[in-house]
């Protein structure tokens, strides 16, 4: 297996540890918490972003006062100054969300940097076909004018795939050579395709169990053979 970056699930998002680290934040061993702070360049205002497993907070302060800034946080407040507050830490929690949170579709890590790489070297966005309730990121490569698929990330029943266990799986599948196939399935966590033809595509458990090197030649793989 692998070796895993960390990730921190919170009711906010699920980060990427190295994500955060590389955005800016900093790690206090005393209290185990990722906090990233921005100073705003028009008011003289500290927003803190705190983060850590199971909890996500957020403060601000006011440099002048040396004291924290509440009137943001009720509903009631009103007016052009604190309304300045609010949409600065909006923009600054979505700006940290985007670069450093998991897929919000899916769980686990590999869903999510599959889907940053096929957009990044395919320039193929992942295309949500299905609606949210069982989420598919479908991608494909357009060949004579016409959009074929080469991969899809789903989620669904881990005994379906699988033949044993309970609860969500998340899969990618990729179409391949009949070879190709014949021989990767002899993996534990390689499987004949799931919902699609068994004799060209198969089945990829994306839970770190198959290194996510091996799944992108693979991806290229697909691509290569449309």
């Amino acid at each position: 297996m692998e070796n895993y970056p960390q990730v921190l699930k919170t009711p906010k998002a699920s980060f990427v540890v190295s994500k955060l680290i590389a955005f800016g934040f900093e790690f206090d061993s005393q209290t185990s918490t990722y906090l990233y702070k921005s100073k705003a360049s028009d008011f003289n205002f500290e927003f803190r972003i705190l983060i850590k497993d199971g909890e996500y907070s957020t403060k601000v302060y006011d440099l002048d006062s040396e004291c924290e800034y509440l009137l943001h946080k009720s509903h009631q407040a009103q007016g052009e100054f604190v309304g300045r507050v609010r949409e600065y830490l909006s923009n600054l929690e979505n700006k940290i969300i985007k670069q450093c949170a998991l897929d919000p579709m899916f769980n686990t890590l590999q869903a999510t940097k599959i889907i940053e790489r096929v957009q990044e070297k395919y320039h193929v966005k992942a295309e949500f076909l299905f609606g949210e309730d069982e989420p598919t990121a479908v991608f494909r490569k357009v060949v004579k004018e016409k959009p074929k698929w080469f991969a899809f990330i789903s989620r669904c029943n881990r005994k379906t795939v699988t033949g044993t266990g309970e609860g969500k799986i998340e899969i990618l599948n990729l179409r391949l050579e009949a070879s190709d196939v014949d021989t990767l399935i002899t993996h534990e966590h390689i499987h004949r395709g799931y919902h699609m033809n068994k004799k060209y595509w198969l089945t990829i458990e994306l839970d770190t169990t198959v290194d996510t090197d091996m799944i992108y030649a693979l991806l290229d793989k697909s691509y290569q053979l449309l």
